[in-house]
This record gives C-alpha cells, structure tokens and sequence, in this order.
C-alpha cells in the first residue's frame, strides 16, 4: 500500500518518520473503530438472549433496534460536517466516551422508556465514529492507495464485530444478556486511554505533510471554504452523490437485516439456541474480512479506481445469495455457514466500496467526514428498515418472504450502481 514516488524531495530519514507515524495513526485509527463496533454490535448479539430471558418481547426488541437505527442515522447528518469543522480527533473521543457511558446504561435499566434513551443516546455517538474515521485516513493516504487503505482500515469492523458477537454470546450463556453491554464498555475505556495519549488525526499535528511524501491530491470540492456545513452543502449539489446514496441505502439495509436478524431467524425458525444462534452468525462476518481486503484492490487494481463495478458484481450476487438463504433447512449447518461467509464477503466487499473510498474520493482531505456522514447517512436510514423486515414481515408473513423481499431490494441496488460502471474517482 505504498505511495508513489513523492513529488517534493524529502530526505530517507523524513520518509522514515512519515511512514512511522502514518502507521501509527492507521492502527490507532483502526482501534477506535473496532472499539465503536465492541459497543455498537452488543445489542444484535444480545437479542436473543433478551427474547429468550422472558424480559422481552420480539417487539420491544424491534422497538429498540428502530429506535437505535433511527438515532444512528439522524446523527450522521451532523456528525460529518461537525467533525470536519472541530477536528476528527477531539469529536470520535468524545463519542467513544458517550457511547461506554450508554452501554453501561442499557446494562442497568429496566423499563422500556430508560432503554430507549438510552440506546438512542448510543446510536447518537456511534454516528460520530465513522466519519471521523474517513477523514483521519483521508488525511494520512493519497488518493490513489485509498481503496486498498480503506480494505485494510475496514477489517477494524468485520474482526470488530466478529469479536462483539462472540462476546455477547458467551455472555448470553454464562452470564446474562446484560453482560452483553458491561464487558465490551469496560474493554473500551481501557482503549480510549491509549487513545488519548497517542491518536494523531493529521500529518500537522506531528509536524509533517502529507504532500511532502506523497502526490499532490486535486482538490475535489475547491470552492468550499473553511466554515461549518460548506463541504456538505457541495456534496448535495451532485447528482452523483445521491445515486451513490439510494445504492448504499439498499445495501445498509440489506446488511443491517442480515447481521441484526439472521440469529433471529436461526433461534425462531431452525431452533438454533439464544446464544448459540448469535455464535452461529459470526461466518457472516468471517466471510466479510475477505471481502473487506479483497475490495479495495480489486477497485485499485482491476477496475483502475473505478468503485461501481465492485458495488454492482456484489449487489447482484447477494440478490442470487438471498434467495437461496430463504430456503435454508434445520439440521444443515454446514450449509448455513457456507451461505454465511458467501453473504458475509459480498456484504462487505460492496460496503468497503461504497461507505469510505467513494466518501473520500468524493470529499477529498476537507470533505471527506461530510462525505462520509452524508453517505453513511443516508444508508443508516435504509437500515432503520431492517426491524421491518427483521420482525414485521417475518411475523405476518413468514422468513421465507422476508429473504425474499431482500433478495428484490439488492437486485435493485445493483440497478441503481448500474449507470455509474464507467466512472471514475470522483
């Protein structure tokens, strides 16, 4: 994932001490947000476990997961134009802080009421996490090394929901599903410490520049000036942008249904245990860290930067994957994982694509959290949807159709990226 040779001359040394500290900043960068997932995931592996506790209907849990969604997508709209404004590095902290404080929370409330502020007080600061992210890595990788930066960068939240499932569901079993949300917020405090004393969002802020090292970036939003919304405001007036959104709208929704629901459909349908149907989940995940480091290569290098390609072979792919998970049989787990890993690479391959090297070819090194939060926005909405699909339409008419009805929607999101296979960059 190197750079190209640097346009101005920088010393062997200079160069060292770049490479060290944009590594630095990458691992770090990397901790944060597989930390948000420790505190984000909780809850979908912490479902069946409160169904199955009597404490919780199918409904309230729905409930909770819409309202979690809802907040989550809301606070994307802000969180990248905030982040862009006050700086990636003190916003995601703060967030991450917010977010410990929410769990813990949720851990100890009973009443409906007190769970709901309180997971939407999470969904809220999760929404501040990504964002922030994209700029940090925006700020410290060129434009040509960002697809593969980005599929690097994004196993933080394949291996970070790998490891908030399998620790929600060996909570589930051992302790209680309100262990669920108190071990993953006492790992977290742990990591923001770390984060405190060494995160660095920017070259600047350890005394270098990105440009010194590597090649000059064209400036993809040059009439944008340094005050709070601008970037976002620009991102809005194209057309391009909003093609991006509605494919990603239907991707979110079709990875929210998948990675919140199926270990609901597995502990309802195929009589899988409470936790045990949340471990069962964890290939979806395994096979998307392939996914994950394969996209943005293939994006780099096949397609020549192009992203859309990548988001339609996915897109269609899970349509044909759907329609076979629909007709997934108790007592066959070998099949169900196979589906599992198939699903979970297309999922993330097209989400790597789409959710953070198109936000920060389109946003550049400014825009790049706009772009971002606007994206990750707009596709947060369509995964307020998948409780619809999740409990609604699988209660009144079967898991069947509900795989089903999400098999029609990726097929259309692959439509939708259609139109864009030829373009380039930004």
């Amino acid at each position: 994932m190197a750079d190209p040779a640097p346009c101005n001359a920088a010393s062997t040394e200079q160069r060292r001490r770049f490479e060290r500290a944009r590594w630095e900043a990458f691992a770090l960068t990397w901790v944060v947000y597989f930390a948000c997932y420790l505190t984000r995931r909780d809850f979908d592996g912490a479902k069946p476990g409160m169904m199955a506790s009597g404490d919780y209907t199918k409904a309230q849990v729905a409930t909770l997961d819409t309202i979690f969604l809802g907040s989550y997508a809301a606070g994307h709209f802000v969180a990248g134009p905030v982040g862009d404004w006050l700086g990636a590095r003190r916003v995601v902290l703060v967030a991450m802080a917010t977010s410990v404080a929410a769990n813990v929370a949720f851990g100890l409330l009973h009443p409906m009421p007190a769970l709901a502020a309180a997971i939407a007080l999470n969904g809220l600061a999760q929404a501040f996490g990504y964002p922030q992210c994209c700029k940090i890595i925006a700020a410290w990788f060129s434009p040509s090394t960002r697809g593969r930066a980005s599929s690097w960068f994004l196993t933080s939240y394949t291996l970070g929901d790998i490891a908030a499932k399998a620790l929600a569901g060996t909570m589930v079993n051992h302790a209680g599903w309100r262990w669920a949300f108190f071990a993953p917020a006492g790992i977290v405090t742990g990591l923001l410490a770390l984060l405190v004393l060494r995160l660095r969002a920017r070259p600047e802020e350890a005394g270098l520049t990105l440009a010194a090292y590597s090649e000059v970036e064209p400036d993809p939003l040059p009439a944008v000036r340094e005050r709070f919304g601008a970037a976002m405001l620009a991102l809005l007036a194209r057309p391009a942008v909003w093609l991006i959104c509605l494919g990603y709208f239907l991707l979110k929704l079709g990875r929210y249904t998948f990675l919140g629901w199926s270990n609901v459909f597995l502990f309802e349908q195929l009589g899988y245990g409470a936790g045990d149907a949340t471990l069962a989940t964890i290939p979806i995940t395994v096979g998307g860290l392939g996914g994950t480091l394969a996209a943005g290569y293939v994006s780099d290098r096949a397609f020549g930067g192009r992203r859309a390609p990548v988001a339609v072979i996915c897109l269609g792919s899970l349509a044909v994957l759907t329609l076979a998970y629909a007709q997934l049989p108790a007592g066959a787990p070998a099949r169900a994982m196979a589906l599992h890993l198939a699903i979970g690479f297309f999922l993330f391959a097209a989400d790597t694509i789409m959710s953070m090297a198109t936000a920060m070819d389109l946003g550049g090194d400014r825009g790049a959290a706009s772009a971002a939060g606007l994206i990750n926005g707009v596709g947060s909405v369509g995964a307020t949807l998948s409780p619809l699909l999740g409990a609604t339409v699988s209660t009144r008419l079967g898991w069947v159709n509900a795989w089903y009805c999400l098999a029609s929607l990726m097929g259309l999101g692959a439509l939708v990226m259609l139109p864009r296979w030829r373009a380039r960059g930004r």
